[in-house]
């Protein structure tokens, strides 16, 4: 392989690691984001969670 051949497979490896590290970045924040959303639904009190219990009876 010569100098070109090269330097062309090292910039497309490049590519592949920049897109690979965007990718996990993309992941993870996904992922922050999906436990926070679970972590503020939690923190609701019991008698608020009775409560729409009880409204979505009163509903059917």
């Amino acid at each position: 392989m010569n100098d070109q051949g090269i330097l062309l497979l090292s910039d497309a490896l490049k590519m592949i690691l920049l897109l690979s590290f965007v990718v996990a970045v993309l992941v993870l924040w996904s992922n922050l984001r999906a436990k926070r959303s679970v972590r503020l639904k939690d923190a609701r009190t019991p008698n608020s969670r009775l409560r729409d219990l009880m409204d979505d009876q009163r509903r059917k």
